[in-house]
């Protein structure tokens, strides 16, 4: 083992404590996390990093800005790269896990936090020897499951089904609490290097002993001897010739000035001389104003008027850069540089106001929205995410037939519209007939995510495993196993045909199987994310993002080249129109467009308020969902909004449409569904559920055969 070399190893500390959204709650530890464990892994004598080439994201910045932050740094890195999370950790019903940001809302996570996905993809492509992550979050143990070369270390508060704990009235998070403890008291009669793996046994233990979640780990290639410090018993103590931790000298640094610099290494500038700022007490309930001197010039800290918002005030060359807390609800919009973030970084979150004790409230796991489906006859709606419900209406009367399942995870409709597959928390796949709400089958399998064949009794089930699964749901038995993926598996399902099947993983591929055989008929890379894939098997072509921006169309049998979409920016959703002629992108900033799949010509270039979800609707138009519940439904040919269909509660909402147009289903963020007739102009006609349906008379009977049979 060795030390990494300070000025050619970064660090990137992203902490989120405050949130937006009502459903998540603060987390004071989180601000005192990020302040003790910088300083840490930057001290002279016993960190690792180079307190010039390490940088802490703001707390109200958006997911893209730490997307790009994280990037560069992996890209300035050399010897380690070190990342470090703390904050609530979000799952979703198919077990992805997204890292919550200030401005992140439960009702719409999939654009408003961060994915680890995108994590992922940021930090581990990376020129550096080492790569070290560390996540204090939530059902953090989910990021155990990629894929990733080279030597790397990943360090989780919790497995993947536990939550973190940020017991009330201590300083940090239990996690990186005693993470901290570790780094900064030393370990007795420990290494002389405190190594990632060293720590991850310390931890394991001390977390167990204390009754929380065992901490989760991943290793590869020779990260099991990644040093993150000196150890403060044995090493040599700042100020003192003994063998004690020099554990004070950490928990009063003393104030000085910050270099500037980016994250590939520090500016020559002139020494500047310390200066300690005089600190004057604030008034009751006054935040305090501070601003980081300049060279040559003091500190100045002034007590504002009541209820205004405190200003921080930090020099970027000769430029000051100006980061601004609003009043409550209001965004912080960012725009420092690079440079100035990484040299200002620090300053800002030890100098920020001390907060009183919060009232802790209970950690929230994201609740999706009400997710209404057509059946293919469009009379059918089915409904999902009520309480664990499966419902099932009729269109036409809007009356509740019955409900099928309770404690469902996650569901699919295939085989026509009559049948209905289900996860079970007992870790098994129930299958179901749509129309009489009876058992059908059931299927020892952990279907994550579940795929059901359109004409055919056939069932794909993928689980946590790097493999997928087609059964037969007629005879509950599994006619085939796809092997191939290196990594987990994240989506699938099959063609229109319904002679393949795709699957997109960790891996960054999107593989193509025979639905018969099981045999991998092709291997296509660049696939991203789940949303930035598209294929269409009328067509013959797959679409997949690129990374300077755009789409590239390729072969679904051999994976050649056969059209780049350009666009100025990487599509964050693909999708292929019904006839494969079409392709419409959307990018994070909102950015809507569709492309003609054969000439690649821009029909359709729309810039609407903050679009989260795009989908095509009746006849030859396109929809557009924005942040706010508003679902404008345009033209192809001319642009035009055909229709414009809103939510009383401006929240986002789940939209879907029946086979023939004539209907939208909306899922709102209140749970409750609601019906508009597209033909007549009517509604929202809400689908009310009053009283539980009784079951059929012998459904009783049946459930008891079920339960002996199985």
């Amino acid at each position: 083992m060795r030390v990494p070399q300070r000025d050619r190893s970064n660090l990137v500390i992203v902490g989120s404590s405050r949130y937006d959204d009502d459903e998540l709650c603060e987390l004071p530890g989180v601000r005192n996390n990020v302040r003790d464990l910088g300083l840490l892994l930057t001290d002279r004598s016993y960190g690792i990093v180079a307190d010039n080439r390490y940088e802490v994201v703001p707390e109200a910045t958006e997911p893209r800005a730490v997307f790009q932050v994280l990037r560069e740094h992996a890209e300035a890195a050399r010897d380690t790269l070190v990342v470090y999370f703390a904050g609530h950790g979000l799952r979703t019903d198919d077990d992805r896990l997204y890292l919550a940001m200030r401005g992140t809302m439960t009702s719409d996570l999939l654009l408003s936090g961060l994915a680890f996905d995108q994590f992922h993809e940021a930090v581990y492509r990376n020129r550096a020897q080492n790569t070290v992550v560390i996540l204090d979050c939530c059902y953090s143990g989910l990021a155990v499951n990629g894929s990733v070369d080279g030597d790397s270390y990943l360090l989780t508060a919790t497995p993947s089904n536990r939550m973190a704990a940020a017991p009330a009235g201590r300083t940090h998070t239990a996690f990186s609490g005693e993470l901290i403890k570790l780094l900064r008291d030393g370990v007795r009669q420990g290494p002389e290097l405190l190594s990632a793996q060293f720590l991850f046994e310390r931890l394991r233990s001390t977390m167990q002993a204390g009754g929380f979640p065992a901490p989760a780990n991943r290793i590869t290639g020779t990260g099991v001897g990644i040093v993150l410090s000196r150890n403060r018993w044995t090493g040599p103590a700042r100020g003192s010739a003994t063998g004690q931790p020099g554990a004070a000298v950490v928990r009063e640094p003393q104030p000085g000035p910050q270099p500037k610099a980016g994250p590939s290494g520090p500016r020559r500038t002139a020494p500047k001389p310390a200066a300690v700022p005089a600190v004057i007490a604030p008034a009751a309930n006054k935040p305090a104003r501070v601003t980081t001197p300049a060279a040559n010039k003091p500190a100045r800290v002034t007590t504002p008027a009541a209820n205004k918002p405190a200003g921080v005030t930090a020099p970027a060359g000769n430029k000051p850069v100006r980061v601004t807390t609003p009043a409550a609800n209001k965004p912080v919009r960012v725009t420092t540089s690079l440079a100035a973030r990484t040299a200002d970084a620090r300053p800002a979150v030890a100098a920020a106001p001390a907060r009183g004790p919060a009232t802790p409230k209970a950690a929230t796991k994201y609740v999706p929205l009400p997710r209404p489906i057509f059946c293919p006859d469009g009379a059918t709606l089915v409904v999902a995410g009520r309480n664990g419900r499966i419902e099932v209406w009729d269109v036409a009367t809007r009356r509740l037939r019955h409900t099928i399942s309770e404690g469902v995870g996650h569901y699919v409709i295939g085989v026509g519209g009559k049948t209905l597959a289900t996860t079970e928390r007992s870790r098994t796949v129930r299958v179901w007939a749509v129309h009489s709400g009876r058992p059908a089958a059931r299927l020892d399998t952990i279907g994550r995510w579940l795929a059901l064949h359109q004409s055919e009794p056939l069932l794909l089930s993928i689980g946590r495993e790097p493999v997928a699964e087609i059964w037969d749901v007629r005879a509950s038995r599994r006619t085939r196993t796809l092997r191939g993926h290196d990594g987990e598996i994240l989506r699938g399902g099959f063609s229109p045909d319904g002679g393949r099947v795709l699957t997109t993983g960790q891996d960054r591929t999107l593989r193509v199987w025979d639905v018969r055989t099981g045999r991998q008929l092709s291997v296509l890379t660049g696939a991203h994310s789940p949303r930035q894939v598209a294929f269409h098997t009328g067509g013959g072509w797959v679409a997949t993002t690129l990374a300077s921006g755009g789409v590239r169309l390729r072969t679904l049998e051999t994976g050649d080249k056969l059209i780049d979409l350009r666009d100025d920016a990487v599509a964050a959703e693909v999708l292929a129109g019904r006839d494969g002629r079409t392709l419409a992108t959307l990018t994070e900033a909102g950015r809507v467009r569709v492309f003609d799949a054969r000439t690649g010509r821009t029909l359709l270039d729309r810039q609407d308020d903050a679009v989260s979800r795009i989908l095509y609707g009746p006849g030859q138009s396109l929809t557009t969902v924005t942040h706010d519940g508003v679902a404008r439904l345009c033209d192809l040919r001319t642009g035009r909004v055909r229709r414009t269909l809103r939510d009383s509660l401006r929240a986002p909402c789940w939209l879907t449409f029946d086979p023939s147009g004539a209907y939208a289903a909306v899922g709102r963020r209140d749970r409750t569904v609601h019906l508009y007739d597209l033909r007549s102009g009517n509604g929202p006609q809400p689908l009310q559920t009053t009283t539980r349906p009784e079951l059929p008379a012998d459904y009783f009977l049946q459930a008891v055969y079920e339960r002996l049979r199985t």
